[in-house]
């Protein structure tokens, strides 16, 4: 028994080691990359604009990358459709990003449709910019209904008959209330 543990202990020192080495490896590797993907997936990306890049040579070079893919554009409270609320989970593409502005936007991992909306909860974000302290709530909500707008932020999971950004034409909220213009972006 005495063997075994000693084995173990062994082997954990040697895996710790090992991916620490590997680790620090890693860290080198990202300060150089060669394309936009490689900044979208082990680099600091910010959204689309300009990077630097290496050629074969190691030679930096300043190009614009374009990785986000926008898929809906709220204008005034735009509804959204079942066809654009479908392209989401069809999308290669892992994370979300609810976008108003440089100063207010929000990531997310993906999720899948249920009852034609995506519920996200504050807390989910990886990523999360409010400058101006807007008030949001605890849900961001992306749904399909004709009575609503696309995205919809409120305190509540159902959202539409208290929201604090979107809108519900409905019996228990009659209207829009704060921000209306929002985009769902891919990356």
């Amino acid at each position: 028994m005495k063997n075994i543990v000693e084995k173990i202990i062994i082997l954990l020192f040697i895996l710790v080691t090992f991916n620490n080495n590997a680790e620090g490896l890693l860290v080198i590797k990202k300060s150089k990359f060669t394309n936009c993907n490689d900044i979208l997936y082990h680099g600091d990306y910010k959204g689309n604009g300009e990077y630097i890049l290496y050629d074969e040579n190691q030679e930096p070079y300043t190009i614009n990358c374009e990785v986000e893919q926008k898929i809906f554009e709220q204008k005034n409270y735009l509804g959204l459709s079942i066809e654009e609320l479908n392209k989401i989970p069809e999308m290669n593409l892992e994370k979300i990003k609810i976008y108003h502005s440089e100063d207010l936007y929000f990531v997310f991992n993906k999720k899948e449709i249920g009852n034609n909306r995506i519920v996200f909860h504050i807390s989910e974000a990886i990523e999360s910019v409010n400058t101006n302290d807007v008030e949001i709530g605890d849900y961001i909500i992306i749904m399909s209904h004709p009575r609503t707008s696309g995205i919809i932020t409120s305190n509540s999971s159902v959202a539409w008959c208290s929201p604090i950004n979107g809108r519900y034409n409905g019996g228990c909220f009659n209207g829009s209330k704060g921000i209306g213009d929002w985009e769902i972006r891919l990356f």
